[in-house]
């Protein structure tokens, strides 16, 4: 669920969300335990509200009011798109660092590692 502020812009960029929305569908299909699995994932997407009006009508503490516009903004799987992501990860990870910066106290130390 993502709720907005702004009723001047559009809802929220479903893209930006896409490759973390295909990261939990993909976790749900391959689980570590086998009794876990929920496959295949056919939909995903963003449940959205917009709040607009918030109230307290009770005493302080126990009841609040929120309501407001709701929507359902489907995302496209992208399965690929993440399996190069995580290959340009790991591949990034399991390379060699850079040559430390002169005057990076952070690179010189990451430079002293055992690799």
């Amino acid at each position: 669920m993502k709720a907005t502020r702004s009723r001047s812009a559009p809802l929220v960029d479903v893209d930006f969300y896409s490759t973390q929305l295909e990261v939990y569908a993909s976790a749900f299909e391959s689980p570590r335990d086998p009794r876990e699995l929920v496959a295949p994932i056919t939909q995903m997407g963003l449940l959205v509200f917009e709040p607009e009006l918030f109230s307290s009508p009770s005493p302080p503490g126990e009841r609040i009011q929120l309501e407001g516009r709701v929507a359902w903004l489907p995302v496209e799987r992208r399965h690929e798109q993440l399996r190069e992501l995580l290959g340009n990860v790991i591949a990034l990870l399991d390379g060699d660092l850079p040559a430390p910066a002169p005057q990076c106290d952070l690179c010189a130390y990451l430079a002293s590692w055992p690799r």
